[in-house]
């Protein structure tokens, strides 16, 4: 959203905004870390067998959308919290270091902990807190209680 508001702000058109939005897609991430696999096993993204082992052997996920087909893939995978959101972070600042300025957003249904480990893996980063806050209750309903999602992408750069 605020990527397309700079856009209107730097004089662009509907038409460019939308193409630029389009161009930059392949560049946004979202990486949610639900508590558990329950809700997804529910709603039917994810199956149940999947959801039993990793309740089981406290694997925990981080799932991202896929963009163009709307399925839900698996990008990393850790025992408890510490871990995955470790294995998380790893990604973003990756990008981050390639992407100085970039935009990050943390989103949460009460992941407290998780929170706090993203937080301090954010700390000192070249990167522009876009906020935090409560996941929407769409995505809540398929995530679950104690889910944490990190949302991160370029800024917009206007033209000179």
């Amino acid at each position: 959203m605020e990527y397309a508001l700079a856009m209107r702000d730097d004089g662009r058109s509907l038409d460019e905004t939308e193409a630029q939005i389009r161009a930059t897609l392949p560049d946004a991430h979202l990486l949610v870390i639900p508590r558990t696999l329950e809700n997804l096993v529910k709603n039917g993204r994810a199956p149940k067998l999947a959801g039993h082992l990793t309740q089981m052997l406290n694997i925990r996920l981080a799932v991202s959308p896929e963009w163009k087909s709307g399925e839900i893939k698996v990008i990393k995978k850790g025992r408890g919290a510490k871990r995955i959101v470790a294995n998380t972070m790893a990604d973003c600042l990756d990008f981050l270091a390639e992407h100085p300025g970039a935009s990050v957003r943390v989103l949460t249904t009460g992941a407290v902990e998780e929170q706090e480990l993203v937080n301090q893996a954010l700390a000192g980063q070249d990167c522009v807190d876009a906020g935090t806050g409560p996941i929407g209750c769409t995505i809540a309903t398929h995530v679950g209680v104690d889910a944490i999602a990190i949302s991160y992408c370029p800024r917009y750069q206007p033209a000179n």
